[in-house]
């Protein structure tokens, strides 16, 4: 995309008139570049080249670069600077200035939290953070406001530096790569944070018990598929196709209850459960 901009400017009374043209191009990740050429009411004029990039919320490399040339010594500028993001702080460096007079900079900026009986590094606090807790799932993708601001680090926390205090927040986490034996009870959270103070905002994912089982009748011919499956302690699931059934957090010795979706019999089915992580596979199951 190409975005075109010309200005002409006259001051009442005054001598001369002022314009610039500038070219504007996106580039996607690689952020954003544009070429300016300006004129005052001197008839001096001054070309501008730029190519900038900020860096992610989630960590990573930024930019700018800048020069500029014109007829006057002034006018001949140079600037140069690079910032590295990192969950537990950030960097800045660079330089800026012409050929006879130039100005070098660095720094770097963080934080540490004590927090939950722990001590975390972050990026600079300037109003309110949160404390992102997946219950020692690492590697869990953390979005503020929609936006990616990092993973989980290996004891599952993540802090987030960046909250507005006072103002409803929207704090998330991406579960896809979690295993298909939790339980998640959200993944969204809505929250608003004092101003110069942080919240534990605690997800709650735990593991559970997941067992996979296909159930027969008598003739050894699955049950019919949207038969009810009541377990001991209370839970329901429903018979799928060809016998499958799945049952999430459930004790280890358990009597199911299936009432039949075609003839509303019922028969009943014994599990002894292994201890084991993961899901369990308890193959065919007789229901009578």
């Amino acid at each position: 995309m190409l975005v075109y901009m010309h200005l002409l400017t006259k001051k009442l009374g005054g001598q001369g008139v002022s314009a610039q043209i500038m070219l504007s191009l996106p580039l996607d990740d690689w952020g954003t570049t544009s070429i300016s050429s300006s004129r005052d009411t001197s008839n001096h004029w001054v070309t501008r080249t730029n190519w900038s990039r900020s860096a992610p919320t989630d960590g990573g490399i930024g930019w700018n670069l800048a020069f500029a040339n014109g007829g006057r010594e002034s006018d001949k500028y140079r600037q140069a600077d690079i910032t590295w993001r990192s969950d537990y702080f950030e960097t800045k460096g660079g330089m800026y200035g012409n050929k006879h007079d130039y100005t070098r900079w660095a720094e770097m900026t963080g934080a540490v939290v004590m927090m939950n009986g722990d001590m975390y590094t972050t990026n600079t606090i300037n109003d309110a953070f949160a404390l992102v807790s997946t219950n020692s799932f690492e590697d869990v993708p953390v979005f503020y406001e929609n936006q990616p601001i990092g993973k989980t680090n290996a004891k599952g926390y993540m802090l987030v530096p960046t909250v507005t205090s006072w103002y409803p927040t929207k704090l998330s986490i991406d579960s896809l790569n979690l295993p298909a034996d939790v339980d998640i009870p959200s993944t969204t959270y809505e929250l608003s944070v004092r101003e110069k103070s942080g919240l534990l905002v605690d997800f709650k994912i735990k593991n559970i018990q997941s067992v996979n089982l296909t159930l027969l009748d008598n003739n050894d011919k699955p049950l019919p598929k949207g038969s009810t499956v009541k377990t001991q302690d209370n839970k329901t699931s429903w018979v799928g196709w060809d016998g499958l059934v799945w049952l999430q957090d459930i004790n280890a010795n358990n009597q199911l209850t299936v009432t039949r979706a075609d003839t509303g019999k019922v028969c009943n089915v014994i599990l002894h459960i292994p201890k084991q992580k993961g899901i369990i596979y308890l193959g065919q199951q007789k229901c009578q």
